[in-house]
């Protein structure tokens, strides 16, 4: 697994995030070795399997962590409009039915912020080491893990997008009524599932909840802005978990097309930010969600897939 003692080591294949690097492993452990980097990081004999979804907010987290500590990895893709998530063969990787997830050998994380705790430990240990404040760093992760990206852009991407989202959300909470019937044994699961569909439906719709969250992003952005005033990142002179973290808020903004709103009068986390865009982890997380066509290739048989259920009743 990828949390394995180090062993000895054999060459055998070449890392594919980045730029071309020996990869040196055995079953435990993996070095990876470019001209300018020397770090470890662990790894399965097979590759570790991310469950994802290119628009969903929780998984941007994931993939920064993995691609900042170089862990080789698939990405599996798994629809979260048109039922797949909600699929008795995703449940059984991911019994919340959610993205994203990390599997790694017999092991399967199915939160965020555990799959973030997780990689961040590999070898090597935290990102930023000694140069920041670990302490601080977890902190600011713990704190920004409790904003809800998924409420902010439902209550800021607007009638059209909230009317959509309502029609999706509606199919799936069909649609996992239907498999609880095909599946008996998974009727608990369903029954969690549909639970938490409406909790998260009614918080869109609860003002209270909406403002909660706004307060909490302003605390976090003006936390932000004062910390940033003194080191280039948020725990210190150099990346770390808190970053990981902090970097899928500040692209949530732009999602709902509220950057300039949120930033502008933010002139050190916009710095930061444009900073932040320049690494290659963030490609590696935010470049399928910042292409036009991966909106409209996503949503698009989906909505299809809900209108033609809604005429016919088969779910």
């Amino acid at each position: 697994m990828l949390n394995a003692p180090r062993s000895r080591y054999c060459a055998d294949r070449v890392f594919r995030s980045g730029r071309s690097k020996l990869l040196q492993r055995d079953r435990r452990t993996c070095t990876v070795r470019s001209s300018k980097h020397h770090h470890t990081v662990l790894a399965t004999m097979g590759t570790p399997v991310l469950y994802t979804y290119p628009l969903a907010y929780n998984p941007f987290k994931a993939a920064l962590i993995l691609s900042e500590k170089n862990v080789n990895y698939t990405s599996k893709y798994v629809d979260l409009f048109n039922g797949q998530s909600l699929s008795p063969e995703y449940l059984a990787v991911n019994p919340a039915g959610t993205v994203p997830a990390l599997k790694d050998g017999d092991k399967v994380i199915g939160d965020s912020k555990a799959i973030v705790d997780y990689v961040n430990n590999l070898g090597g240990g935290p990102l930023g080491g000694s140069e920041v404040d670990q302490g601080l760093a977890s902190r600011w992760a713990d704190r920004i893990h409790k904003w809800d990206g998924n409420l902010f852009l439902a209550a800021n991407g607007g009638a059209g997008a909230a009317k959509l989202l309502g029609k999706l959300t509606d199919f799936k909470m069909k649609y996992a009524e239907a498999r609880s019937k095909q599946h008996p044994e998974l009727r608990d699961t369903y029954s969690s599932k549909i639970a938490s569909m409406k909790a998260a439906d009614a918080a869109g719709q609860d003002a209270a909840a909406v403002r909660a969250n706004d307060t909490l992003l302003l605390e976090l952005l003006d936390g932000a802005e004062q910390q940033l005033a003194k080191s280039s990142f948020l725990a210190g002179p150099a990346y770390s978990v808190a970053d990981v973290m902090f970097t899928p808020v500040l692209y949530r903004l732009g999602m709902a097309n509220k950057t300039g709103e949120y930033l502008k009068p933010r002139p050190n986390v916009s710095n930061y930010y444009n900073r932040m865009k320049e690494r290659p982890s963030f490609k590696a997380a935010f470049g399928a969600a910042g292409s036009p066509l991966t909106a409209a290739g996503a949503l698009g048989p989906a909505l299809l897939k809900a209108q033609l259920a809604s005429l016919t009743g088969w779910y």
